[in-house]
């Protein structure tokens, strides 16, 4: 349950059944089929930053990229909720930078299979 009410009205639209999401504070995280959304509920529900999977950079090993797995790194006080591991269905591993709207660093075939968790 959301204990702000300016949050109890955001409409974020999760893809089904793919769509991963992350949340911290006020940082909501979506992956979809093709994309992966940022959202800040303290300015609304509009995305504030969108990395497309294709623009990454990365050799994709299948034909259609896609995450699986997010998580929102721990860290020093100051760093919580800024951060954002990403994983893919072929075992690829990239951090968001929440603060600096940016990929900070790409980790090609870090896993063999899919990351999932």
């Amino acid at each position: 349950m959301l204990r702000d009410n300016r949050f109890a009205c955001a409409r974020i639209p999760v893809p089904v059944p793919a769509g991963v999401v992350a949340v911290a504070g006020s940082h909501v995280v979506v992956a979809g089929h093709h994309d992966i959304k940022v959202y800040n509920l303290a300015i609304g529900d509009v995305p504030v930053f969108v990395v497309e999977l294709r623009d990454l950079g990365v050799d994709w090993r299948v034909k259609e990229p896609r995450v699986t797995a997010m998580a929102f790194r721990g860290g020093e006080e100051g760093d919580r909720g800024r951060f954002v591991w990403c994983g893919s269905r072929d075992g690829h591993l990239w951090e968001l930078d929440l603060e600096r709207w940016c990929v900070v660093r790409v980790r090609h075939a870090a896993h063999g299979h899919a990351v999932v968790q």
